[in-house]
């Protein structure tokens, strides 16, 4: 009797794990993909969910759209304001 209610257990455990990886698959894709705005300046830190974000309204250079995941690698952080 243990041991069917271990395997029980062992069985709903591994399929919650292996559901949580494929949501953090879905996340991880959904991240590469995303577009984002970044103001092209030295100064910039932010990238931003919207280019109307308050954030972007002081940017003095061109505002490009790259993917989050460029943005990422350039050390641009999520906005504080519009994420």
């Amino acid at each position: 009797m243990k041991s069917i209610l271990i395997s029980i257990l062992l069985t709903g455990f591994f399929a919650i794990a292996q559901n949580n990886s494929a949501d953090i698959q879905i996340k991880v894709k959904r991240a590469t993909t995303q577009m984002v705005y970044v103001c092209d300046s030295k100064g910039s830190v932010a990238y931003h969910n919207s280019k109307n974000c308050r954030g972007l309204q002081a940017c003095k250079h061109e505002i490009k759209t790259i993917s989050e995941a460029e943005a990422t690698q350039l050390g641009r952080r999520r906005c504080q304001i519009c994420y």
